[in-house]
């Protein structure tokens, strides 16, 4: 980048000039016109990137409840995130996981379960107690 071209450019975003414009008048890459801009505080002033953070947050708010506010829109997005993640077998995995462990430390659930699950079995492969007692 010769001194020139830095100054062309230079004027040219003083004016607010957007890049592209600068990169075609200067003969400068569009890096090169970026990096200047940045390195002398003259970054353009159009689009949600000039905004400051609490600015952009708020734009993004309203993108947020416009988005949430039509009928369907979060449920179609919810259901097509839920394929997605329950396409992974090992992440799946990992959650189930998680979450027996969390239900195994709950002793007197873990009974209960035992419980039920040992009346069920006796019910199907055993004869029941009053057909015993007649034998």
């Amino acid at each position: 980048m010769t001194p020139q071209q830095k100054f062309d450019a230079l004027e040219l975003l003083e004016k607010q000039t957007r890049y592209f414009k600068v990169v075609a008048a200067t003969g400068l890459t569009m890096r090169q016109v970026r990096k200047l801009a940045r390195e002398h505080g003259l970054q353009s002033k159009l689009g949600v990137g000039s905004c400051s953070p609490e600015e952009r947050t708020r734009i993004a708010k309203i993108g947020g409840r416009a988005c949430s506010s039509i009928p369907g829109q979060m449920s179609a997005i919810g259901v097509k995130g839920g394929k997605v993640v329950s396409a992974d077998f090992a992440h799946m995995s990992k959650i189930g996981r998680r979450g027996g462990i969390k239900v195994s430390r709950d002793v007197s659930h873990m009974r209960e379960i035992g419980s039920l699950g040992g009346k069920a079995r006796l019910g199907k492969t055993y004869p029941k107690a009053e057909e015993n007692e007649e034998a």
